[in-house]
């Protein structure tokens, strides 16, 4: 099947993934919240320490929620865990525009928020995209996610407009009205392709593979069993934990480490925007490139491209942040859709939900400890050159990583339309459940 061929067929799972994306936890929270703390400190008495705490807590739940997200996955399907998901979601901001009225409770949404609307972050939404495409895997992958910049784009404007009319407690009502907004379109056009039983020729409903009860989390459990004992697996979370300790932290930090190197805010905030349109360039540009090229080659560029624009700003100043800022904007954009990529391409779909769910966690651990570490070193020394330097090795580090990475191992599929073997990429055994179109070359 051509790209085409797969686009005009999958086109709608790829609109609503990216839409839902957009309005779901990773769109949402991180861009706008910042929008929300000077209201909040006069209010309620939020410190910037409890600020910090609170998106640590969030980070904290979002980890936990995710790797309990795979497992349900696996049980009830994509479409019924990221809509209960986008529920908790509406319902957590309408408790922050209508309940909380104090530190304590503003802390405990954000965790249960965190927690329970961790199914609306990019696991569920891309695993049934990586099923039902193949040739377009990767490009498909980078539009979905290009929703939660588009998101980080508009949303931020219109909601400070809100606020600004209506008080903060209207635009978190705005925000609930947002994430409410994904349930209807993903209960409609969130589904997955047929799938096949690798080996013996039957035929199995996508309802078989991904909502089938205790039968179909017994075969995704015995899949990622295997997939977890893999050096792989170790490998790859081990880089992309990496990665988000090296990026994530400066992206929360890089408006006050180019104030410290005397840039006006003004300056820093327009050096800021640029990060948000890399990202949505590279989600693109890198997904398109890893259905052309080696995908150890192309993340190992991303990241050796971000090692060198680390340096740079080191040696230059802020005079060069404008190149740190499209090489940072690179990474972070290219990271999510990586994890998916990689985690559908090494590893067989059955365990892709709980594979995704420790790669995506250790992903969110590393982004609520990097911010900390990262004002830490600040404070200790007053500079932001220990930390850029610390960065730039861990990316070299991620660079190396993936040059050498191996390509994954053929195995075989059913295709149950042509009853022939074709070949598909995985390095897990072929004994697993695949997508009837995901004979990966």
């Amino acid at each position: 099947m051509t790209r085409i061929e797969e686009f005009r067929r999958g086109w709608p799972v790829v609109a609503v993934a990216a839409f839902g994306s957009g309005v779901g936890l990773s769109g949402l929270l991180l861009y706008t919240i910042g929008l929300f703390v000077a209201d909040l400190e006069s209010d309620l008495g939020l410190s910037r320490t409890a600020y910090g705490l609170g998106l640590l807590f969030v980070s904290a739940g979002v980890g936990i929620g995710t790797i309990t997200c795979g497992r349900l996955i696996d049980r009830f399907g994509s479409r019924a865990v990221v809509a209960t998901g986008a529920t908790a979601l509406a319902a957590g901001y309408a408790l922050l525009g209508l309940v909380v009225d104090s530190v304590p409770t503003f802390l405990g949404v954000m965790f249960a928020m965190g927690l329970l609307a961790s199914g609306t972050g990019p696991l569920g939404y891309t695993r049934v995209v990586a099923m039902w495409f193949r040739t377009a895997r990767g490009l498909a992958l980078g539009l979905t996610m290009t929703g939660i910049g588009v998101s980080a784009a508009v949303v931020p404007v219109v909601l400070n407009d809100v606020i600004t009319r209506f008080g903060w407690r209207s635009g978190f009502l705005v925000l609930a009205a947002l994430a409410a907004s994904a349930v209807v379109p993903v209960l409609a056009l969130l589904r997955e392709p047929r799938a096949v039983a690798a080996g013996s020729g039957s035929v199995a409903t996508s309802t078989t593979l991904v909502a089938g009860g205790a039968d179909a989390a017994r075969v995704a459990r015995t899949a990622f069993d295997q997939i977890v004992r893999t050096q792989m697996f170790r490998r790859l979370l081990a880089t992309f934990f990496a990665m988000a300790m090296a990026f994530t932290g400066l992206l929360s930090h890089f408006v006050p480490m180019l104030r410290s190197m005397g840039s006006t805010p003004a300056h820093a905030a327009t050096l800021a925007s640029i990060i948000g349109v890399a990202v949505i360039f590279s989600r693109v540009l890198v997904g398109w490139l890893l259905d052309l090229l080696r995908p150890g080659l192309v993340a190992g560029v991303v990241c050796g491209v971000s090692t060198a624009g680390l340096l740079v700003l080191v040696a230059g100043g802020a005079p060069w942040a404008p190149v740190a800022a499209v090489a940072l904007g690179l990474a972070i954009g290219a990271e999510i859709d990586m994890i998916s990529y990689f985690t559908a391409r090494y590893f067989a779909l059955d365990g892709y939900a709980r594979a995704y769910s420790w790669m995506y966690a250790g992903f969110v651990v590393a982004a609520g400890i990097a911010p900390l570490a990262i004002g830490a070193s600040y404070d200790a020394t007053g500079s932001y050159t220990a930390t850029l330097l610390v960065c730039a090795v861990l990316t070299a580090g991620c660079t190396l990583a993936f040059l050498t990475l191996p390509a994954p191992s053929p195995t075989r599929v059913v295709d149950p339309t042509a009853q022939r073997l074709r070949p598909t990429a995985t390095a897990a055994p072929a004994s697993t459940l695949r997508s009837v179109d995901d004979p990966h070359p």
